[in-house]
């Protein structure tokens, strides 16, 4: 937009508008479980809880750098 004013010329500002890269949200983190609940578990149900979360999370984080390598 140009801006006027009385006896100075016309000036042409430009403002910048921060405009978000991502294309989609990123996906929600899943819920994992905490310390004291992994704690009191059997050490059976602790290392399959813990694997299983450890999928869960790697499959979120390959979900969520897709969309971030957009802003590159």
């Amino acid at each position: 937009q140009a801006f006027f004013a009385t006896g100075c010329a016309t000036l042409d500002a430009k403002v910048a508008v921060p405009v978000s890269c991502l294309k989609s949200e990123p996906p929600a983190m899943p819920q994992t479980s905490t310390e004291a609940e992994i704690n009191a578990m059997s050490d059976y149900a602790a290392t399959l809880t813990v694997y299983t979360e450890r999928l869960l999370l790697k499959a979120w984080s390959a979900k969520a750098d897709a969309i971030i390598q957009a802003c590159r």
